[in-house]
């Protein structure tokens, strides 16, 4: 599996001709809190369906299978909040759903579009205005396993260089039970932990001047040419070809 680089956030108001349509059938990369500005949108993942038009603020999660479909009299526009990271989405995902948010909230969704800066202001006020939104928003449950592995994925994340049975342990079961959990959702720990550690690798080689060495032990690699290896499998690109893309 190729794993995209993608920044953590963008920011921007979108403008299309009168019709257009996106199939994400394989999957949102990022959430996306968004807001109508001008025409309707018509967004089905085959469980549920939302329409908006100009005005409606509405909500597809990471990793939503969609089509959508846009279309106005000359143009139609919408503004997109992007974001990969969403704190506290563990106990139920949140689901595509059109949003009860006040004209206070929707003037903000609307000034971070315009804004389109990515800094630390910004960031905030994107999760500031989240967190007043949360309480309104619709999640469906989850299985017990796949909180297991969203526990799993989490700590993972946070201590790259523990071993399978240490992330076992920190959640309570066996390692074989950990492997059996995965299995069902068609990887493995070990998948998953290398797909953390190339996402976070990825941010390195972009953000920073880090070293292949040195971004190879941050991300929890014992060997710098494994690491490269990895790297080259799952983006198609060497660290010198991340970088230079992204300048």
């Amino acid at each position: 599996m190729t794993v995209p680089y993608k920044k953590p956030y963008r920011f921007c108001e979108v403008t299309a001709g009168k019709y257009r349509h996106t199939d994400s059938t394989y999957g949102s990369h990022y959430n996306f809190l968004a807001l109508m500005l001008e025409g309707t949108s018509r967004i089905t993942d085959g469980k549920r369906e939302i329409v908006m038009t100009a005005g409606d603020a509405f909500f597809i999660p990471l990793g939503c299978r969609y089509h959508s479909y846009w279309y106005g009299d000359d143009a139609v526009s919408w503004t997109s909040l992007a974001f990969s990271e969403f704190p506290g989405d563990d106990d139920g995902r949140y689901v595509l759903q059109k949003l009860r948010a006040d004209e206070s909230q929707k003037r903000r969704i609307t000034e971070l579009g315009r804004y389109s800066r990515v800094d630390c202001a910004s960031v905030g006020k994107l999760y500031t205005l989240l967190h007043e939104l949360v309480p309104i928003m619709e999640r469906e449950s989850i299985s017990q396993k796949q909180a297991l592995i969203n526990t799993a994925a989490r700590y993972m994340a946070e201590a790259p260089h523990a071993p399978i049975c240490e992330v076992a342990k920190r959640c309570n079961v066996s390692e074989s039970g950990l492997y059996a959990a995965f299995r069902e959702c068609g990887t493995t720990p070990s998948l998953k932990k290398q797909q953390l550690q190339i996402e976070h690798a990825l941010t390195l080689i972009t953000t920073t001047e880090l070293t292949a060495d040195e971004i190879a032990e941050r991300v929890g690699f014992n060997s710098t040419a494994y690491f490269l290896r990895v790297l080259k499998k799952l983006t198609g690109k060497t660290t010198r070809e991340l970088r230079r893309s992204e300048m």
